[in-house]
């Protein structure tokens, strides 16, 4: 009899097989850090954390714990990012993924002070959010407003005033 060992990732089952673990995995740490777990629980979204502090040395002490609560399950955190200079330095699991190769460049892999929050574009310099919208340079007809604006990814939501005006004109 065969069976597997390990989650095949790229099944449409693999989102929930992933949060049931990781949700399992923090139960586990419930007891030893309450407080830390609960937070995790919260700015959880599939495989990215998102979370910070009051103050610098506070968010320091959340990615710490972060990082030692999940390399207890077996996960390596990595693409840290941090608009303070202080969170943003380089440790051993990071360094590849600061170094630009031609492969990155090719791939459009975000360089260094540009970042991604949950798919929508950060400058980590300037600590602002980019959201992008496609330029269409043919007859607005109902067919081309809807593809324009199926195009708009941006699950925060920051864009619903411009969205609204193109659904509006779209109606």
């Amino acid at each position: 009899m065969l069976q597997f060992t390990r989650a095949l990732f790229g099944l449409s089952s693999s989102p929930f097989l992933l949060g049931g673990v990781v949700r399992q995995h923090l139960e586990n740490c419930r007891a030893t850090y309450p407080e830390i777990v609960s937070e995790i629980e919260k700015s959880l979204y599939l495989d990215d954390l998102i979370n910070g502090g009051p103050t610098v040395t506070a968010a320091m002490q959340v990615k710490e714990t972060v990082t030692e609560i999940f390399a207890q399950g077996g996960f390596t955190l990595h693409k840290w990012y941090s608009n303070a200079a202080e969170l943003h330095a380089v440790s051993t699991n990071q360094s590849s993924d600061t170094q630009e190769t031609y492969a990155k460049q090719q791939l459009g892999v975000p360089q260094r002070g540009k970042g991604s929050l949950l798919g929508v574009s950060w400058d980590m310099e300037k600590d602002t959010l980019e959201v992008k919208f496609p330029v269409e340079h043919a007859q607005p007809t109902k067919r081309i407003v809807l593809g324009t604006l199926s195009r708009v990814y941006n699950p925060l939501g920051l864009d619903s005033p411009t969205m609204f005006s193109g659904k509006l004109l779209y109606r």
